[in-house]
């Protein structure tokens, strides 16, 4: 793989430039502004555990991430600033939502969380993926809605801004798909509206894993 090769993927991006999707650039400053915003609410509470921390740290790289792949538009820029720090941040952040927010055991969320990771790698390998990736977005976006469904049905004091949440992201989703197809009509496109609906539901859940750590 050429991993220094030019990618152009979203409608706002007409040539090289570091400057060519200013829009796209500056919505992923907005995961700073997040990463800001939950470090004043971990502040807040008892103690700020390793785990809560790293989640912030990480959030603020998904905009760095984000910043730098709409800058160079680069395959390496693509894959390890702003695909690799997203996986990173779910996986975590995943485990720490079934242990604090679902109460499930150790073992148990180790399990679920391997589950949803093999889930998402097989599902990238078999399936046909749209030209920028989306339908790889599937799974987590089908397992996050099952689990705001769970949530409702138990009852968890998090139901409602999961269930928020899961709109925001469906919507986010929605904007990312239609980028490509309105060029035409609207030459930014609207993958810097997937950016910021996609900074709201970073700050969603991970303000509402904050406040429902367990905190010793």
């Amino acid at each position: 793989m050429d991993w220094n090769r030019y990618v152009h993927l979203q409608c706002e991006r007409t040539e090289l430039g570091l400057f060519n999707e200013p829009f796209n650039l500056a919505t992923g400053a907005l995961f700073f502004v997040v990463a800001f915003y939950l470090w004043k609410e971990l502040k807040k509470q008892p103690s700020r555990p390793f785990a809560l921390k790293f989640l912030i740290i990480m959030t603020g790289l998904i905009g760095a991430g984000s910043m730098t792949y709409h800058s160079v538009s680069r395959m390496w820029a693509a894959v390890f600033a702003d695909v690799l720090p997203i996986a990173i941040t779910a996986v975590v952040f995943l485990y720490l939502m079934m242990k604090h927010i679902l109460r499930v055991h150790f073992l148990g969320g180790l399990l679920i969380t391997s589950i949803f990771i093999f889930m998402n790698l097989v599902f990238k390998h078999y399936v046909m993926r749209a030209p920028d990736g989306y339908v790889s977005l599937f799974p987590t976006l089908f397992f996050l809605m099952i689990i705001s469904v769970y949530m409702s049905i138990t009852k968890n004091p998090s139901a409602k801004n999961f269930a928020i949440a899961s709109v925001v992201a469906i919507i986010g989703i929605f904007f990312r798909v239609i980028d490509p197809r309105v060029c035409a009509q609207f030459p930014i496109g609207t993958h810097f509206l997937w950016h910021a609906l996609m900074a709201a539901f970073f700050f969603l859940i991970v303000r509402e894993t904050i406040r429902r750590y367990k905190y010793k």
